[in-house]
């Protein structure tokens, strides 16, 4: 068990008396203690901790555009049109609606929107924007998968691997989300990449 010595010392005599304790840390074996190390003594700002730290911000970006995704994609358009239909500005979106419904049939509808979302891309509105909102929901069981199957992949194998393996995986995933042709091809794409961004986060 360590213990210290203690050594007072008085001042000059011209001034107030002044003293102070001197502590000197020794061993069993008389020897000074070898300084503990802590966490500030390993890491140290050089390239390889910014490598890191840029590696973590480049991992949080899918993970902030599928919560943006989230929000804004399955928005639904303002019909403008349909074939040779034109619709009252003034009329809300529900009784748009209404009007498509009593037309039977829009091939070529006409939108208004502010952003291209899901519904845009794929002619989705009214009635089948539903399915949108579907897709998204199924989407999230993929990150939820995702997190659950890569915990268990970082504590067997390591995260490194871990985040190799998702990264590579998201990067895979988005080609083919950029090549999707219609909604179900969107819905396994993103649902697949959405498998590897739950594993990042993990």
């Amino acid at each position: 068990m360590a213990y210290a010595d203690s050594e007072t010392t008085e001042s000059d005599s011209d001034n107030p008396p002044v003293f102070y304790t001197v502590h000197n840390a020794k061993s069993d074996s008389g020897q000074p203690e070898e300084h503990v190390h802590g966490l500030d003594d390993y890491i140290q700002m050089g390239k390889y901790v910014l490598l890191v730290c840029l590696a973590a911000e480049l991992l949080i970006l899918p993970q902030v555009s599928s919560m943006f995704y989230m929000m804004y994609a399955g928005a639904a358009p303002r019909v403008v049109s349909c074939d040779n239909t034109v619709f009252d500005p003034l009329l809300e979106g529900k009784e748009i609606c209404f009007e498509i419904d009593k037309i039977g049939n829009c091939s070529h509808p006409k939108f208004k929107y502010q952003f291209k979302s899901v519904n845009v891309e794929y002619n989705y509105f009214c009635d089948t924007s539903k399915q949108v909102k579907n897709s998204i929901s199924v989407q999230m069981f993929g990150v939820l998968a995702g997190s659950i199957v890569f915990g268990q992949v970082s504590d067997s194998f390591g995260r490194k691997v871990a985040v190799q393996i998702a990264s590579f995986g998201m990067i895979v995933g988005w080609l083919l989300v950029c090549q999707s042709r219609n909604l179900f091809h969107f819905t396994v794409t993103r649902t697949i990449t959405g498998f590897f961004t739950g594993g990042s986060v993990s």
